[in-house]
């Protein structure tokens, strides 16, 4: 009750999510790498558990901000739609709101142009795959390079675990 369309209500309801999706996306491929990258390192399968849930987060955050997108490309031909209707009547009462809801919705965007946010979307949602595998393989070849200090790692964090076990079973 109260919006013209369910993509006006849906657009009203996640204002700027758009943006801020595509850096949520971006912090849960960078948090997924290093979780990937500390499996690989362990030779252990059991941080799987721990990864897996941001690997499904990342999709999740992707097919919420593909919706959003295609909410906000049928509220924009909607708004067009009725701007059309109303071109020629400028007084009235109807074309304010729609005004209103252009500078809100699509503040930099022309009544006669179209939406190029796909475009945007494709782009973000690979840079967020593509600079967090980047960063996962020059931290995976930069720890190959230098064994000695990665099995240094590999012992202390062994004898940290010992010592939290021998802790654990004296109380």
């Amino acid at each position: 009750v109260g919006w013209a369309s369910e993509y006006m209500f849906r657009c009203e309801n996640k204002q700027g999510q758009e943006e801020l999706l595509s850096h949520h996306l971006f912090l849960v491929g960078v948090i997924s790498t290093f979780k990937v990258n500390v499996i690989i390192e362990s030779a252990s399968w059991s941080p799987l558990v721990l990864a897996l849930p941001s690997v499904v987060n990342f999709f999740v955050i992707a097919f919420k901000q593909w919706a959003l997108l295609n909410d906000r490309v049928k509220h924009w031909e909607w708004l067009c739609y009725q701007y059309r209707l109303r071109q020629d009547n400028v007084a009235d009462e109807n074309q304010k709101a729609l005004e209103k809801q252009k500078s809100m919705h699509f503040p930099g965007v022309d009544w006669r142009s179209q939406l190029h946010e796909r475009r945007m979307f494709i782009f973000r949602t690979s840079m967020a795959l593509f600079i967090p595998v980047l960063l996962g393989i020059a931290m995976h070849i930069y720890d190959s390079l230098q064994p000695e200090e990665r099995a240094a790692r590999l012992e202390a964090s062994a004898q940290c675990l010992n010592v939290t076990i021998a802790a654990l079973d004296r109380s």
